[in-house]
């Protein structure tokens, strides 16, 4: 066999990395193999040149480079260079991505703590503006709605973002509702009369932009049109401005006529029309003016367990004792059969609203508009006293406006809202027409009624004659610690609340009350009643 051919031949180029050499045939005399040698060996020295130039280069500089410390405050400045925080190279990576800020993420700067950063709406934001956004978001969405709160003010926000008089209706209505809050928590007057003026004011930028929109006959018959007018009703209803709610009803009951009736309507907007009306119907105490849509009420409460006698939902604490004593006692005779139909289905929504608070994957979005139903058919039962003034209607009526009551402070937060104090106002008017029937058949629902009453009467006129009333009823009852009183409420309507404060600085003042008394006065309440 001949021998292999030397190591190259002339039109051959090595491969890239690799030089092979015949050691038989390689001679030192062939011209043309030692240059082939001189350049792999050159051009392999430069390559781990560049590539040890290239990693010393890659080290010197740190992996995520230079991550600068968030800017506090809604205005975005580039940070300086003292704010910088330079990162090791040799730090785990998962280590470097902790060191992120997280005001430096797009979530951030859409909270409720940071303006917009896009500029969406469609009116220019000043500062006072982007602070009662905030105060909506926080507060005034959390009072409105029992459930998915997050949800219900990003659906507010998409609707307002387009509509100037609905995004100032808001802000009116945040505005009013930040100063009631600052009122009542002893916040400086000043503070307080800001929040007034700029409530008013952008209640009339809101009122000026809605007559513009409804001139134009074009724009005037969108349904977005519809849920502003309702809005703006719904405001001017927890208000309580009775000359307001009469000129907004009469403008909502024609647009809903041009477009067709409610059932024509979107969800959300009938929801908020009924949210309105019952708004509008609780500060007068009468009935609402429109009537519950079949269609509606179906798409809401079609598939609710809590709805469905044999299905329950998972009862937390002592839920279980809840309105039990509106069925074990001798009084309960006394109230119709209306009443004992909203008692059950009251019970049914509580038990379901507390099982919801601890579980919130159970919550559907319609469930907000379950109380909405329920509050709106409990202002449909109500009775004319001039027409029934006998005894089991009056405590009827007492139990219902406590219903309305519980619902309105315990499950939603409107304490701050006068038109709270119009219903305390009344129940108080029905009270005193059975109170002494009452101190005799049923001093455990009357003292329930009372408590329920003074925790919404705070900060209005009626406040004193509760807390008066509770100071002797507690004595009757023999209730001397607030665990005492915990007990016998929840047999009623009543969830005990952690770190809640509201109750207890009421249970305080029956008891200062009880002390300026003396004790022949208060033992001679029952008696005179029973000589009566």
């Amino acid at each position: 066999m001949s021998r292999p051919p030397k190591t190259m031949s002339g039109g051959t180029k090595p491969v890239s990395g690799f030089l092979f050499i015949d050691f038989e045939a390689d001679t030192s005399n062939d011209p043309e193999v030692t240059r082939q040698k001189h350049t792999f060996i050159q051009r392999n020295f430069h390559q781990k040149l560049k590539q040890t130039r290239l990693e010393k280069l890659k080290a010197s500089k740190p992996r995520i480079g230079w991550i600068f410390q968030p800017v506090k405050g809604p205005v975005l400045e580039p940070p300086q260079a003292d704010d910088a925080i330079k990162v090791e190279p040799d730090r785990d990576p998962v280590q470097q991505a902790n060191l992120l800020p997280e005001a430096w993420t797009v979530n951030q700067y859409l909270d409720a703590s940071f303006v917009d950063p896009f500029s969406s709406p469609v009116l220019p934001m000043t500062d006072a503006m982007n602070l009662y956004w905030r105060h909506f978001r926080l507060h005034t969405i959390t009072s409105s709605y029992p459930f998915d709160t997050a949800r219900m003010g990003m659906w507010w926000w998409q609707k307002a973002i387009t509509e100037p008089a609905l995004l100032q209706a808001l802000l009116f209505l945040s505005a009013g509702h930040k100063a009631a809050l600052e009122s009542n928590s002893g916040v400086s007057s000043m503070a307080v009369r800001k929040s007034f003026k700029d409530s008013f004011r952008l209640r009339g930028g809101a009122l000026c932009n809605l007559k513009y929109i409804l001139q134009d006959p074009v724009m005037a018959v969108a349904e977005s049109n519809t849920l502003i007018v309702a809005f703006l009703l719904a405001i001017e209803g927890v208000d309580a401005n009775a000359k307001a709610v009469e000129a907004h009803l009469k403008g909502l009951k024609r647009l809903i006529q041009l477009q067709g009736g409610i059932d024509a309507l979107d969800h959300m907007t009938v929801s908020e029309i009924y949210q309105a009306d019952v708004r509008c119907a609780s500060f007068k105490c009468c009935r609402p003016h429109f009537r519950m849509s079949t269609k509606w009420r179906s798409e809401v409460i079609s598939d609710k367990k809590i709805f469905r006698s044999r299905d329950d939902v998972n009862i937390p604490g002592q839920l279980p004792l809840l309105a039990t004593r509106f069925s074990t006692t001798n009084w309960s005779s006394d109230l119709d059969l209306p009443t004992h139909c909203l008692i059950f289905g009251f019970q049914r929504l509580v038990r379901y609203y507390e099982a919801a608070r601890l579980q919130p994957s159970m919550v559907v979005p319609t469930d907000n508009d379950l109380f909405v139903i329920f509050e709106h058919q409990l202002l449909s039962v109500c009775f004319d006293p001039a027409t029934a003034s006998t005894t089991t209607g009056l405590i009827s009526e007492c139990v219902r406006l406590s219903l309305f009551l519980y619902s309105n402070i315990r499950i939603r937060d409107f304490q701050a809202f006068p038109f709270i104090g119009c219903i305390v106002a009344y129940l108080r008017q029905m009270l005193e027409m059975c109170f002494a029937d009452m101190l005799l058949a049923s001093v455990d629902l009357l003292f329930w009624i009372c408590f329920i009453a003074g925790m919404g009467a705070k900060g209005y006129h009626d406040h004193s004659w509760f807390v008066a009333q509770l100071a002797d009823i507690a004595h009757l009852l023999g209730l001397h610690d607030l665990s005492q009183v915990n007990g016998l409420l929840i047999q009623f309507f009543w969830t005990v609340r952690v770190n809640e404060t509201s109750q207890r600085e009421l249970w305080e003042e029956v008891l200062l009350e009880q002390r300026g008394k003396s004790r022949p006065q208060i033992m001679n309440i029952k008696t005179s009643c029973e000589s009566a």
